[in-house]
């Protein structure tokens, strides 16, 4: 038998003498490798040379013997095969699981929340469910409220119009419950122009709560002074002969104010509006006054007219 090994794993081979010059493949490493010869049973040794002596040969004249350098051959070693090398197999490892459980859950939350930003635009809250600082809009009924409040001033007064909170809004679902609290409904069925008043009621999409600062301009009446006169002119002229001050009437009836001369001044102004819209597909129309609270104020008034709404 002969035994050898792959010069590139040294994984250990063992084949019949007569497999010795025959190619083959590493199964381990796939490497081409030829399955050495065994070395020969018996092997040829040269002795060394002590002496020569060679026969005397009839010559004229004798020659010198010739001197043959000795040589010294090397014992061949025998080739020593190289131990096989032990192969360890890998130990299977306990692989934990809570470590996957737990990025799986980080990966489900960061999809959801990309899905939510992608859906809101880049918001984690739907638009108008808290108030919002802020001066654009989120949504096309917020949209219509914009436009139908700029188109109430003229161009040069409407550049000057400066949002500055939406929300909190009543959606259609909040406001549907409300009228059902109310028992609108149970009411539309007693008349017909209850039940108009019903359904207009439900046609509502959305009520959209706005704080703004728009321009205003105002007229202001002032008491017009006269050139020259003394601060007790008013009085005199407005008392006559009777006492200063008063004026004196008849038969004793009771003194008549002094009308004074007034003029009239317009006046500019910035003043910070908040109003509650109502939208119903393109329509809008102003509701009432908001705040932060609106939503609550507005059922508690409401709960005084519909006893069936809770406060």
């Amino acid at each position: 038998m002969i035994r050898f090994a792959c010069p590139v794993c040294r994984t250990a081979y063992q084949v019949p003498d007569d497999k010795a010059g025959h190619k083959r493949t590493c199964p381990s490493c796939g490497q081409r490798m030829q399955v050495p010869a065994p070395p020969p049973s018996s092997t040829t040794v040269l002795a060394p040379l002590l002496e020569y002596q060679p026969d005397p040969v009839p010559r004229p004249e004798p020659s010198a013997p010739m001197a043959i350098p000795v040589l010294a051959v090397a014992a061949v070693a025998p080739e020593v095969e190289s131990p096989a090398p032990i192969i360890r197999l890998p130990t299977r490892r306990r692989r934990r699981v809570w470590p996957r459980v737990i990025a799986g859950v980080l990966l489900l939350t960061g999809l959801a929340v990309g899905l939510r930003l992608l859906l809101t635009g880049g918001h984690l809250r739907d638009a108008g469910q808290v108030a919002e600082n802020r001066s654009h809009t989120r949504t096309d009924a917020e949209e219509l409220v914009k436009r139908a409040i700029l188109g109430e001033f003229k161009d040069e007064d409407a550049a000057k119009v400066e949002f500055l909170t939406w929300g909190p809004h009543m959606s259609k679902r909040e406001w549907l419950d409300l009228l059902d609290e109310a028992g609108l409904p149970e009411m539309a069925k007693l008349s017909q122009r209850q039940a108009e008043e019903v359904r207009q009621l439900e046609a509502i999409d959305i009520l959209i709560r706005v704080r703004y600062k728009a321009p205003s301009h105002d007229w202001i009446e002032e008491v017009a002074e006269k050139k020259g006169s003394d601060p007790g002119s008013k009085q005199r002229e407005a008392g006559g002969k009777g006492k200063p001050g008063r004026a004196t009437g008849e038969r004793g009836s009771p003194p008549e104010e002094a009308v004074l001369p007034t003029r009239s001044r317009l006046v500019f102004s910035m003043k910070t509006r908040d109003e509650v819209y109502l939208v119903a597909g393109k329509f809008v129309r102003g509701f009432r006054e908001g705040s932060d609270d609106w939503k609550q104020r507005m059922r508690k008034r409401m709960a005084k007219q519909f006893p069936g709404i809770k406060p």
